[in-house]
């Protein structure tokens, strides 16, 4: 006997904290693309070749990050290089 008008497929609502949760997680994975990026980049050759990459590389984190992502994986680029940047060699 079924129950009318009962959808066992239907999703409950998303609650505020799932989606901060959510941006959470999107942050954390826009951060990591963003250091693998820049690790990358030092280690690539020539400067010109390496800039081209890197531009390439941008275009396409936007199919997968959606749109503005390339925005946010160079802003989050920048970061990470000035963190980096403030570290003494002499301690690495």
């Amino acid at each position: 006997m079924a129950i009318v008008g009962f959808n066992r497929y239907k999703r409950k609502p998303v609650t505020q904290k799932q989606r901060e949760n959510m941006a959470h997680g999107q942050r954390m994975l826009e951060m990591a693309h963003a250091r693998e990026l820049l690790a990358t980049w030092h280690w690539k050759g020539e400067k010109s070749d390496r800039n081209k990459w890197l531009r390439d590389a941008l275009a396409r984190t936007e199919k997968t990050y959606g749109p503005g992502g390339p925005d946010r994986i160079r802003k989050y680029m920048r970061v990470i290089e000035d963190e980096n940047s403030s570290i003494p060699i002499a301690n690495l």
